[in-house]
């Protein structure tokens, strides 16, 4: 797997190859990604505490299952 270093690397890479009229454009881009990886993030946490939490537990036996 590669580094987060070599990561920022090759991204850069590619940043300098746009054209600067499209940069703006690039950081939109860029922007959307790390909201929508953030917001997956933030849901997945709160998917496993729903699962693993002992009020999950309780609930089943109160209702008899």
């Amino acid at each position: 797997m590669e580094t987060r270093t070599e990561y920022e690397k090759m991204i850069m890479k590619e940043v300098r190859e746009m054209p600067a009229e499209a940069l703006p454009q690039v950081v939109k881009i860029i922007h959307s990604l790390k909201e929508g990886v953030l917001s997956m993030k933030v849901l997945h946490k709160k998917r496993e505490a729903k699962e693993s939490g002992l009020c999950g537990n309780l609930e089943g036996w109160a209702l008899g299952g």
